[in-house]
């Protein structure tokens, strides 16, 4: 609002400027008070000449927080004085603080305004002024500022300034409230009494959270008593108010549910929240009580001389139109928080009878208007807000009691009249001829006991109708069909445009748009409100129309009701048809729930059309993972379909396929697959045999297999469906594509990747004569082929596809949708291939940060997530975090799948390589043997999943010695890549590089380098120049050189392998894999040039061991007990002293020798001490410590120490 307060006064009490250095102190004070100017409306300042002062003066009254009335006898006699009082009172309601609203202040003597019989004799507006909280300061006006010099009014001013600044801050609590009411009703007039006890009841309730209902007739006004409630105390719900539209609605949580998306609502759902309607309900209690809490928390960090009475970090939930009994029974409203923060309110038709388990105290039945505040209703639509003259008030007094004082026919007649200048007077004649009929059996009822409200409502609204235009009277014909909080208005202009074209046509810049006018004029005569729908423009998309209003205007169509059905049903059903492939675009999404709601008013009427909408919105509701909400509308359309139709009719099988999806997309694979082969079974009834409805059920029934691990089953349903979509349909039909592309899905997950690639280039070609470039399914397949290029070594192409998939999920869906989260994994998986390890793991947990919102913390998709994250951890040499993570995946794994399920194989390898790094051999062992039996047990074995567990087990099986074993395993996972791979694959570079090290051990030395050098050929060319496979590359054959006796190659090598770890690092300077790289082979180097002892080679050797020594120490301080790194450090040592005695530095290697020899005393001495600790809890670990620090003391002559603990370590 523009102004913080209303100034109100006689203008002959100011004939001093009394009244303005009042305002003037008042302005000071509150500023001290608050850090901030008060902005007052005080006409001697805001209004100028040439103004009309009355609409400047009304314009103020509707700006301003709170009223401040200078009280006086020229004050209380002055018309105009009266006038602002009264017109302030009818936006005091929307204002947030009712019955706080106007500060009187006592600033004349009045004579007897204070004794017992004033109200007597005064007119009713200075009573209702009377009973405000008053503040006297007489003796301003009669003193001016020296009365400050008394206490008591300085203290009374004092505690008016505070009020002033508590209703400002209130009046902005409610103003940046949140919520999805619509603004206040300014002309909402009457009902304080309501108001009042229905704050009794349901902010200073005794129960925390009880539900209050307003119950009364239709068009009553329940729905404006309780949203004006919701504004009229908007301080005391300062967390926010919010509406949930119930009709129809039977389930307390789907109606919670609901407000998701809503204004201030829009948070993103987990996938499990989505699939879950109590995780969602649950999500939306925490999304309110964030609300509440928020302005608890502001409060609390106010100074506390400015903190507000009383707690109002409260929520109100309005249950709008419940007309199911269930929806608020105990069993529903038990699982309601009974807090503090929360407040509920519904407004019903059901009374007390109805909803027995609400007590009878917190019902407020809602009746017509008291006369008084019925004739203020019409009058706030009068010129001017005023009646011309009393023959005007009169008339208008017989049509409230002709109208019952209903409000909603008292409103539609007030705003007709105010809309067409027809007088009070002229509307009466009318109303009574109308009527005549009708009024006569009322006159002859029971009167106040008859409630004809739907005539009474006709007879009003009749003429409100007739003077609407031919366009604007379809246009609200067609809103009276269509569900009346959902009524689309695109739809009725397009339907419209057909018959007026000029509604279709846009507007030029600066002309007049007549399909805005139209609306606009709908809006103003209230038939349609307001929804809070609206495009970039601020246009209205949505809007609502009363029940009622539907019902009158329904009545009179007639025969023409049947006429305008048809077409309604025909473009709701063309945009149905659009959704399916638009829904992509954010800006067509709003549609998605009038159609929702069309499908569910035409299914609650069992009509077939419904169950054909809830089929088709299916689609994008389960894009959008908004399952919950698909799964009910499927299986109302099967309680439909199974109702009109045989049990084994093709339109049943295709609900059922329908409803499959939903099943198998919410992780119902057994119930996915129960539905699939029912449809199947009543399809291959119905059909030949080649049938495409045949096709499509078994691809879908190939994906739930292909999820259950069923891989041949898979196959062989995707190789049927193409059978049959070959013979049936044109080679280049999307159908094909689709099927294609989950065949690829299933040959990829055997290990058939040549032949996944094949299947989806096909799909491109398709999809390309199609022009679906920019399609969310073509994301799909790029996700799939960057894949399988992927694991063909093919990994830039892979990250390009992979960076075009992200490209069209990020335009399709929110920031944490799960979509996204596979895409981000994928990505990571390739940058780690590429040595961008930083990268990697940064997308992984983005990943994942995605996937645990939307996920249950045992989801297979967490464990996926978990065991990529290990294998780059582990690359980065944090193996303890990778087990840990890998430990956690087969833990998720182990509970989701059956014991032989694909995925399980694959984290048991990668366990068993992390337990290999980390020197657990016999655990590696285990879990190798663990992959491969169940790699071994599939019908149709992975081959390059079986061929990497057989490496790994070579691998272990190398660490453990046993050459001839590992050797054969080598060969073994060879042969099988040799098969599947293409020749240059990089899977084939590191087998041929194990391979090598085992014939090195055996001395096979020619045999090891021909390996090696073919290892490095693949290597460099599937490889950017710094990837970390180079490194062990150039490295392993440096070793074979090394056997072979040839220096100058491992010198060349070893500073090759040494280039690449430093760009890598440069990269990536957390790797400890190639810092380790890098100081293994500057140790190397230092050895080489040592043994030369020449002049250059001993100054080299000298610089490489001080790097070497830098990257040790690191390492070491890092992980102090790590044996390997440990006997690296020390050995890097004394070639450092080695290099300073040759390059003369005589005293520095003496130092250093010392040096060396404290760092062994340490190990020794600090090693005994941490594995003593260690052996509590970890035996092995601490085993590997005693060793370590036996070695150590051993070395120094501790022969007593090391013997104990040698001891210690074997007891």
């Amino acid at each position: 609002m523009r102004y913080d307060i209303f100034i109100s006064y006689s203008r002959r009490d100011n004939d001093k400027g009394q009244v303005a250095s009042l305002v003037e102190h008042i302005a000071k004070k509150f500023e001290a008070f608050s850090g901030r100017t008060l902005d007052p409306f005080f006409d001697t300042k805001e209004i100028t000449g040439g103004e009309y002062w009355q609409d400047k003066i009304l314009t103020g009254l509707k700006d301003s927080r709170l009223l401040l009335a200078c009280l006086s006898p020229e004050y209380l006699e002055s018309k105009w004085c009266e006038w602002e009082f009264n017109e302030y009172q009818k936006y005091e309601l929307g204002r947030a603080f009712l019955g706080k609203g106007v500060a009187p202040i006592y600033f004349v003597k009045v004579p007897g305004f204070h004794t017992a019989g004033f109200e007597e004799a005064c007119a009713e507006w200075i009573t209702r002024l009377r009973h405000r909280q008053q503040y006297d300061l007489v003796p301003w006006h009669e003193e001016g500022e020296a009365a400050l010099q008394r206490t008591e009014v300085a203290s009374r001013l004092d505690e008016l300034t505070h009020q002033v600044w508590e209703q400002v801050r209130l009046g902005e609590l409610a103003q940046n409230r949140k919520g999805n009411l619509d603004r206040a009703n300014e002309r909402f007039v009457g009902r304080v009494q309501e108001m009042e006890r229905l704050h009794r009841l349901v902010g200073l309730g005794k129960g925390v959270g009880v539900l209050t209902a307003v119950n009364g007739l239709g068009g009553i006004g329940k729905t404006a008593l309780a949203l004006q409630y919701a504004h009229a105390y908007g301080d005391f719900f300062a967390g926010g108010c919010w509406q949930i539209l119930c009709e129809g609605q039977a389930d307390l949580m789907e109606a919670f549910g609901s407000l998701v998306g809503q204004r201030d609502m829009d948070f993103e759902l987990t996938d499990e929240e989505k699939k879950n309607p109590e995780l969602k309900f649950e999500r939306v209690l925490r999304e309110l009580k964030k609300k509440a809490e928020a302005i608890r928390q502001e409060e609390a960090a106010m100074p506390p001389e400015r903190r507000f009475k009383g707690n109002r970090a409260r929520v109100l939930v309005l249950l709008d139109n419940v007309d199911k009994p269930e929806l608020l029974s105990d069993e529903q409203t038990r699982r309601l928080p009974q807090a503090d923060w929360l407040c509920l309110l519904a407004t019903t038709r059901l009374g007390p009878e109805d909803l027995k388990e609400i007590d009878d105290q917190n019902f407020l039945p809602v009746d017509e208007l008291l006369e008084e505040d019925a004739l203020a209703l019409i009058e706030s639509y009068q010129p001017k807000r005023r009646f011309k003259d009393e023959t005007q008030r009169k008339a208008a007094r017989k049509i409230v009691n002709l109208l019952g004082r209903m409000p909603l026919a008292v409103e539609v007649a007030a705003v007709y009249m105010g809309e067409s200048r027809v007088t009070c007077e002229a509307f009466l004649t009318r109303l009574l001829k109308d009527g005549q009929d009708y009024f006569s059996q009322v006159e002859k009822g029971e009167k106040g006991k008859v409630r004809h409200g739907e005539k009474r409502l006709g007879l009003t609204l009749g003429p409100t109708l007739e003077r609407l235009g031919d366009a604007e009277r379809l246009a609200v014909d067609y809103a009276a069909l269509l569900p009346a909080d959902h009524i689309p208005l695109p739809w009725i202009r397009a339907l419209l445009a057909t018959k007026y074209p000029e509604y279709g046509r846009d507007a030029d810049i600066g002309d007049p748009d007549p399909w805005l006018d139209l609306v606009h004029h709908l809006l103003g005569l209230r038939l349609v409100r307001e929804s809070g729908v609206v495009d970039g423009n601020g246009n209205p998309l949505v809007v609502h129309m009363h029940r009622l209003v539907q019902e009158v205007v329904r009545d009179r169509m007639g025969e023409r009701k049947e006429a305008l059905e048809a077409p309604l049903a025909k473009y709701a059903e063309s945009r149905a048809e659009f959704l399916l492939e638009n829904w992509v675009r954010r800006e067509h999404r709003w549609e998605i729930a009038p159609l929702v709601a069309l499908a569910e008013a035409l299914m609650a009427d069992e009509k077939q059309s419904g169950a054909d909408f809830a089929s088709m919105l299916a689609t994008p509701l389960m894009y959008l993972a908004q399952y919950t909400e698909a799964k009910r509308l499927l299986e109302r359309a099967v309680e439909i379909r199974e109702k009109a139709f045989a049990p084994d009719h093709p339109a049943l099988a295709t609900s059922y396929s329908n409803l499959a999806l939903v099943e198998k997309d919410t992780g119902n694979l057994a119930e996915a697959r129960c539905l699939l082969l029912r449809a199947i079974e009543i399809e291959e009834k119905a059909f030949d045999q080649d049938h495409p409805a045949l096709a499509t059920s078994y691809s879908n029934l190939a994906l739930v297999e292909l999820d259950l691990g069923n891989l041949a089953e898979a196959r062989h349903l995707l190789q049927r469906a193409v059978e049959i979509e070959e013979k049936a349909f044109e080679q280049d039909h999307p159908n094909l594509a689709k099927d294609y592309s989950n065949l690829a899905l299933v040959e990829h997950a055997l290990g058939n990747l040549a032949e996944a690639r094949l299947l989806l280039h096909r799909t491109f070609k398709i999809d390309a004569k199609a022009c679906k470039l920019n399609h969310l399914e073509l994301g799909k397949r790029f996700s799939n082929l960057a894949i399988v290029e992927k694991e063909l070594g093919n990994l830039a192409w892979a990250k390009r596809l992979l960076h075009r998939t992200i490209e069209i999920d990020e335009k399709a869906f929110e920031p944490d949708h799960p979509a996204l989260a596979r895409d981000y994994s994928n990505l990571a998986m390739v940058e780690k291939d590429m040595g961008n390890l930083a990268e990697a793991r940064c997308l992984l947990l983005r990943a994942i940060e995605i996937e645990e919102k939307a996920f249950d913390q045992d989801h297979p998709a967490l464990g996926t997530l978990y065991s990529n994250v290990a294998l780059v951890e582990k690359d980065l040499g944090n193996l303890a975090e990778a087990r840990r993570l890998l430990q956690r995946a087969v833990e998720i794994e182990e509970k989701a799948f059956e014991p032989d399920h694909p995925s399980l194989a694959r984290d048991y390898s990668n366990l068993a390589m992390v337990d290999l790094d980390m020197g657990n051999l016999a655990e590696a062992r285990h879990h190798m043997h663990r992959a491969i039996e169940v790699g071994e047990k599939a019908n149709e074995p992975n081959l390059p999943a079986l061929a990497t567990f057989y490496s790994g087990l070579g691998g272990v099986e190398m660490n453990q010695g046993n050459m001839a074993e590992a050797r054969r395993l080598f060969l073994r996972g060879i042969e099988i890549e040799e098969m599947v791979f293409d020749p240059d694959h990089p899977t084939l570079s590191r087998d041929y590089s194990n391979l090598a090290m085992v014939e090195q051990d055996m001395g096979n030395l020619a045999e090891a380098r021909r390996l090696m050098h073919r290892a490095i050929e693949i290597g460099e060319k599937a490889y950017e120049p710094d990837h970390p496979v180079l490194i062990k590359l150039y490295s392993n054959l440096a070793g074979v050189e090394n056997d072979l006796g040839n220096p100058a190659e491992v010198l060349g090598l070893l500073q090759k392998s040494m280039k690449v770890a430093r760009r890598f690092l440069a990269a990536n300077p957390s790797s400890f894999s190639a810092a380790f790289a890098l100081g293994s082979a500057l140790k190397s180097i230092s050895f080489i040039r040592l043994k030369r002892k020449e002049g250059e080679d001993v100054a080299l050797a000298l610089e490489a061991c001080r790097e070497c020594v830098m990257i040790f120490k690191k390492l070491h301080e890092d992980s102090p007990f790590d044996e390997k790194i440990a006997d690296n450090y020390i050995q890097a040592l004394n070639s450092m002293a080695a290099a300073l005695e040759l390059n003369g530095y005589i005293g520095d290697a003496a130092k250093l020798t010392i040096h060396n020899k404290m760092l062994l005393y340490s190990l020794g001495k600090q090693g005994m001490k941490f594995a003593v600790e260690y052996l509590k809890h970890d035996r092995d670990r601490g085993r590997k410590i005693l060793l370590l620090a036996t070695g150590a003391l051993l070395f120094l002559g501790g022969l007593v120490w090391g013997g104990i603990i040698l001891a210690r370590a074997y007891f």
